[in-house]
């Protein structure tokens, strides 16, 4: 068993020659490996995987069908929008909503995405 110490308090006797005291509480806990996972962190937005290079791939891949580019004006105009709404965006700036809806468009690229978020990288300084 090991224990840390939390501060749970200062005593309030201070005077200027004598400090304050810190109260300590003495917790324990054991470094025995866990058999089963309590918690997971599910990273929607790049933060611990490098994933935003899919979104641009698979962006690319489909417009690329319809003699298109993604640009980056396009993808800042896509950018701190719900899913539905940049896929909106996405259709209609390139002009190809009369041959893929928002909705199609969205289904298609988390089809891609699927497969290659498997192969993403850690970002930079994670570790495990």
């Amino acid at each position: 068993m090991l224990g840390i110490r939390i501060p749970i308090g200062v005593w309030r006797n201070a005077t200027p020659s004598r400090p304050p005291t810190l109260r300590f509480r003495v917790i324990a806990f054991s470094m025995a490996p866990k058999t089963s996972i309590s918690h997971v962190i599910f990273d929607m937005d790049g933060l611990l995987l490098d994933t935003e290079k899919f979104y641009t791939e698979v962006q690319e891949i489909i417009l690329a069908r319809y003699n298109k580019t993604f640009d980056w004006s396009l993808k800042a105009k896509m950018m701190g929008k719900k899913a539905i709404e940049a896929a909106r965006v996405f259709v209609e700036e390139t002009g190809i909503n009369d041959s893929l809806s928002a909705e199609d468009f969205l289904v298609e690229r988390e089809e891609m995405l699927r497969k290659l978020f498997p192969t993403s990288e850690l970002m930079p300084g994670i570790g495990f």
